[in-house]
């Protein structure tokens, strides 16, 4: 413990001398507006095909009972799951069918895990049919040893001693997904959810994107920029007995909407059912939505979704203002826009860290307003003139507006503006429009400094290189004022993911690589990525292999901040300055259920930077550019198999046991087309962890960015 506590308030001594870590000053070209667009809530909706319940044995005498449906509709395809996810060992298990006077005990468990690392993952004890299961209604009852209860307290309360997932393979499913991302205290968090027909959507899927009907599921439900549509809505009329939302807040206290109730008094008889509760905290929310009730062909079924939200303060609450000023530097040519907002407490925001973006236009009275560029990153809040407003810089290139031919009388407005908080990526204010006030003075100056020859440089891409990030200085800089961490040469990282015990890779199996070490921890990405900068910072240049999480922070790392990552062009291959094997880029729904692990007292909770919702708003900002260069990998498991079947009960197919398929893809970075199969997210799945397989890190070696002929990378491709 002593030790762990020592690693990380050393570790926290390089995080916090993070001032040596410079800002980019992040620019396009205007093909990359609709990336770079916040995701519609509609486009990260969830669906289901489980229903979960908490087992609370200790209010009913150490014997739990609990009525559900199995409603597949083709025997073929009829099999059962239930699920218990526990700490504990001890209990039995039985099951009647409706009309049955007898319970059978169930026997033979299937034991698996649920989670994004071996040691956050939740136990789990799995009884399986595999062979068709008749429709119809059943009850489960667990027992075991009131005396042995384990007694774990979460939020205040003592927490279930289980939870109960029944999954059954039926086309009917939930669809849902959050009405809004702005979350923050005192907003309202809204839900709106259907059910839908799984081969009903498929077709519609298929005209929605022209499809033929051999198309493959992979290309159906792939996501893009555009949401999919939302899936016809079952109309459930009279047979809805059950649309709930319990939402448990920071503090351990739960709000219950009744969704059914809110449409029937608004007459709504759509099928679609919204509700809203009103984020009155800053913190870990958690949401569990349940349907149940009669479909109008006589089914009868349950539906879960679990959700996890996190709140900002509303001290971060800020409201951007119409106009901005602009200010040029000659001697770097950029352009400093002045992002201005209104905020209710200055004080306690002022010269904290913020994401900002906004696309550049430029038009005068007679024209159509003319696309530059766009501009985003890092940018502290910083005093004005006004006591109440704040202002929030954003830099551009001068070269972007000769590029554009937009410097004479043309008004320069900013489009499609937002600020966000950088630990979760929650949208804080968002402007259609702000107008940029230019001196004619600057605006003359700008005028006289047209260096654009024709070339997108890395200046108009990223702002000026800070020296000792210049490849032909930074040895002799960095040896200059080394404090004796600089080592120099070039290295390999190699970062274990989420909250995990051990290193992940084996670093045996590779060469001039050294480990980064941050166990059991849980970190957002921007704090993740800035430890692994430092790290990099020891060395005269650095790639990065990293798992899981680690690809995530690795690029966040590379798109915002200088470092030795930034050194690397001499050594070899653009696109593999970082690699990276099950690394959920749009999130997964194993970080969704990772605060169940503090309901069991398991490790470090949830990560809302990997949640679906939380992956999309942060890879929003993400440039094309630090995309570029990320090669990666994404694994699953062998045909007609798992790698946890815990994992499949709740998890998107396929599967590496935490982290979805079609997740796993970055859109712009470059990976193999074939996922490789037999190869699972961490130790105790049913194939080898993915980190230890050592034909794939063989190819890791020979992509690293080391100046390795493009021949020996051919088997890896």
């Amino acid at each position: 413990m002593q030790l762990s506590l020592l690693l990380t308030f050393a570790l926290f001594a390089i995080f916090f001398s993070a001032n040596a870590l410079n800002y980019k000053n992040i620019q396009g070209p205007a093909s990359e507006f609709a990336m770079h667009s916040l995701p519609q809530p509609g486009s990260v909706a969830e669906q289901s095909n489980y229903a979960k319940y908490n087992v609370r044995l200790a209010e009913s005498n150490g014997e739990w009972t609990h009525n559900f449906a199995v409603d597949a509709v083709t025997l073929d395809h009829g099999h059962l799951r239930l699920m218990f996810l526990t700490k504990m060992k001890d209990f039995e298990v039985y099951l009647k069918k409706a009309g049955e006077s007898e319970f059978t005990q169930l026997n033979n468990p299937v034991h698996s895990k649920i989670g994004m690392s071996d040691a956050t993952s939740i136990p789990a004890v799995v009884f399986e049919w595999k062979t068709p299961v008749a429709q119809g209604q059943y009850t489960v009852k667990v027992k075991a040893d009131e005396s042995n209860l384990p007694k774990h307290m979460h939020k205040g309360k003592l927490a279930p001693e289980m939870v109960m997932i029944v999954e059954n393979d039926s086309p009917y499913r939930v669809h849902a997904h959050f009405t809004s991302f702005k979350f923050v205290e005192g907003e309202k968090v809204g839900i709106t959810t259907n059910v839908f027909d799984e081969r009903i959507f498929r077709t519609q899927l298929m005209k929605f994107k022209g499809l033929a009907n051999d198309a493959s599921v992979d290309s159906l439900y792939e996501q893009s920029h555009i949401p999919l549509p939302r899936p016809e809505a079952l109309l459930l009329g009279k047979g809805a007995e059950h649309i709930e939302w319990d939402v448990t807040f920071p503090d351990g206290h739960q709000e219950h909407v009744d969704l059914l109730s809110l449409a029937q008094a608004r007459n709504d008889n759509t099928g679609i059912y919204t509700g809203a509760v009103v984020a009155s905290q800053p913190g870990d929310y958690s949401a569990d939505l349940t349907i149940s009730g009669t479909l109008p062909d006589g089914h009868v079924f349950e539906r879960s979704i679990h959700q996890i939200f996190k709140v900002v303060s509303a001290d971060e609450d800020m409201s951007l203002l119409t106009s901005a000023p602009g200010t040029y530097d000659a001697e770097t040519q950029m352009l400093s826009f002045e992002l201005q907002a209104s905020v209710a407490q200055p004080a306690k925001l002022l010269g904290q860290k913020f994401k900002a973006y906004a696309e550049v236009w430029a038009a005068d009275s007679n024209s159509e307003p003319k696309s530059v560029g766009f501009v985003a990153g890092m940018t502290n809040a910083a005093k004005t003139s006004q006591s109440q407003v704040l202002k929030f810089p954003l830099k551009l290139h001068v070269n972007w507006l000769h590029r554009a031919n937009v410097l004479n009388n043309e008004q320069i407005v900013l489009k499609n503006v937002y600020i966000q908080d950088v630990a979760t990526s929650v949208p804080l204010t968002e402007a259609s429009s702000i107008n940029v006030a230019v001196s004619t003075e600057h605006r003359a100056t700008m005028m006289s400094s047209n260096s654009f020859n024709g070339e997108i440089t890395e200046e108009m891409k990223m702002g000026p290189r800070p020296d000792k990030y210049n490849r032909a200085k930074r040895s002799a800089i960095m040896n200059a004022s080394n404090d004796g961490t600089f080592v120099g040469g070039h290295k390999v990282i190699l970062s274990h993911g989420y909250c995990t015990n051990e290193p992940g890779f084996p670093i045996d199996q590779f060469k001039e690589a050294t480990l980064f070490e941050d166990y059991n921890q849980n970190r957002n990405n921007d704090e993740f990525a800035q430890l692994l900068s430092a790290k990099c910072d020891n060395y005269e240049s650095c790639a990065i292999i990293g798992h899981s999480q680690a690809g995530l922070a690795s690029l966040h790392a590379l798109a915002y901040y200088w470092s030795a990552l930034d050194t690397n062009a001499e050594h070899g291959d653009d696109e593999r300055w970082i690699q990276s094997v099950g690394s959920p880029y749009q999130g997964t729904s194993a970080s969704s259920w990772g605060d169940l692990g503090s309901t069991f007292g398991v490790a470090c909770g949830s990560v809302y930077d990997m949640t679906p919702e939380g992956a999309k708003l942060w890879l929003a900002q993400i440039p094309a550019e630090a995309r570029d260069h990320v090669r990666y990998y994404r694994t699953d498991y062998g045909s007609w198999s798992s790698c946890s079947l815990a994992s499949n009960l709740v998890l998107k197919w396929t599967n590496d046991g935490a982290t979805e398929t079609d997740r796993a893809k970055l859109p712009g970075g470059h990976s193999p087309i074939k996922v490789q199969k037999k190869l699972c997210h961490t130790d105790g799945m049913n194939y080898p962890n993915q980190c230890t397989s050592w034909a794939k890190n063989n190819c890791f070696m020979k992509n690293k960015a080391a100046g390795v002929p493009t021949h020996w990378r051919e088997e890896c491709e």
